[in-house]
């Protein structure tokens, strides 16, 4: 096995959604504070206190590109930091590009004409991972957040097949972004990878929803690999939830943990 998987059906342990309700920008928020937001809703507008991003950046002193944040939802600017800020974020298909680097320009341009079905704010997901990838290799950011759309798009036009393909470009994505790491020398064997998501699915006719079936959406799963993740595939750990990511990622950073000591194990040096 590569990596550790928090959070599976059956005999494994759990990982789940530490926000009040199985909401996207409540869990988002959640995840970047490493506690739980208040939000309950997707227009609580910007998050109210440092996030992880924002205080990593500080604390290490780094600059406008190396830390990232590229998205396909226009609303993750609103988990990500407290306003536009120090670090480089593109959300959604409106925002603007604040780099002069032709290739994400013309990746944003297409983005801003080529709109997703349902949210035209968005941009659509093929876009976001080209971004993301032409970003990694010509930035090498110490610190990156990719965000995803198009899977729960479909989920909500209950699109079932196009939901289980959007899921495998999600798939196709990652085979890219680490053959791209491995071939980026010591920077590619250092990188640590943490793949989640901000809920679940109801089940059978809720499938279309996300917020009337508490346990079974708030049940969601962490992939976790990098040069200290120990090799061991799904973990039978009790419980963990989203608040473990902040923590984690501050302990690979050897920065002091904010708002508990909580953090997952397997994946860091001791």
């Amino acid at each position: 096995p590569e990596g550790v998987v928090y959070g599976a059906q059956g005999p494994f342990g759990r990982f789940k959604v530490a926000a009040k309700v199985a909401v996207s920008l409540p869990s988002y928020q959640t995840i970047h504070l490493g506690k739980q937001s208040s939000c309950t809703k997707n227009n609580c507008g910007w998050v109210q206190e440092e996030t992880m991003m924002e205080s990593i950046q500080k604390q290490l002193g780094l600059s406008y590109t190396q830390v990232a944040s590229i998205a396909s939802w226009e609303n993750i600017e609103y988990a990500v930091h407290q306003g536009p800020g120090d670090f480089f974020s593109h959300a959604g298909a409106n925002a603007p590009m604040t780099l002069n680097d032709p290739v994400l320009q013309d990746l944003a341009q297409k983005a801003a004409t080529d709109l997703p079905e349902r949210w035209h704010a968005s941009k659509k997901d093929e876009y976001t991972a080209q971004m993301s990838l032409h970003y990694l290799e010509q930035y090498c950011p110490r610190l990156m957040y990719i965000s995803f759309l198009g899977s729960d798009e479909l989920g909500h036009l209950n699109d079932y097949a196009g939901y289980i393909k959007a899921l495998k470009t999600y798939d196709d994505f990652m085979d890219e972004l680490y053959t791209k790491l491995e071939s980026m020398g010591e920077y590619g064997k250092s990188t640590t990878v943490f793949l989640s998501t901000d809920h679940g699915r109801g089940v059978g006719p809720f499938f279309r929803h996300h917020s009337v079936m508490k346990f079974t959406e708030k049940k969601i799963f962490l992939f976790v690999k990098g040069p200290h993740t120990k090799k061991m595939g799904r973990t039978r750990k009790k419980s963990h939830d989203q608040t473990y990511i902040r923590t984690t990622v501050e302990k690979i950073f050897g920065l002091p943990l904010t708002h508990n000591q909580n953090y997952l194990k397997e994946v860091v040096q001791e």
